[in-house]
């Protein structure tokens, strides 16, 4: 069954939202991190980035799904979002886990003292990227039910 085209526009225009908000949030996070050499900021990062990828991955899913029913596929490409949740999902568990892992690895083998410089930047977009990623459930629960949680 082939879904109406407002309901795939309502979708595909709440993730376009979401990953511009992801990639002001880096923006900042990256920047945040290079003033204050905190690596909570730079996991923090990761994280965003990883979540840009997974939006990037399933937005191309909702396009491939809008595609009709083929020869090979008769009926339909719906199921190509199933798919692209399955291969996000591992693809963020694995980037996460690698990437905290080595970053942690060479904090371990070269531990340095902790001397951290401009920490209210630190914060100030630590609270940024906190509403940032908070938005997108916002939007996401007010378009399906007419109000905010």
């Amino acid at each position: 069954m082939v879904e109406n085209n407002s309901s795939t526009g309502d979708e595909t225009r709440g993730i376009k939202i979401t990953l511009a908000g992801y990639a002001v949030v880096i923006l900042l996070q990256v920047g945040a991190y290079s003033a204050t050499h905190i690596l909570v900021i730079l996991a923090g990062a990761f994280d965003t980035l990883s979540d840009i990828f997974i939006s990037g991955f399933l937005l191309l899913a909702i396009y491939i799904s809008r595609k009709p029913p083929d020869e090979s596929h008769m009926l339909g490409h719906g199921r190509a979002q199933n798919v692209a949740a399955l291969i996000a999902a591992s693809f963020f568990i694995f980037f996460l886990s690698f990437e905290m892992f080595r970053e942690a690895l060479s904090e371990f083998l070269q531990p340095q003292a902790a001397a951290y410089e401009n920490l209210p930047l630190a914060l100030v977009v630590t609270v940024i990227a906190l509403i940032a990623t908070t938005i997108p459930s916002w939007i996401s629960c007010d378009s399906r039910s007419g109000a905010l949680p």
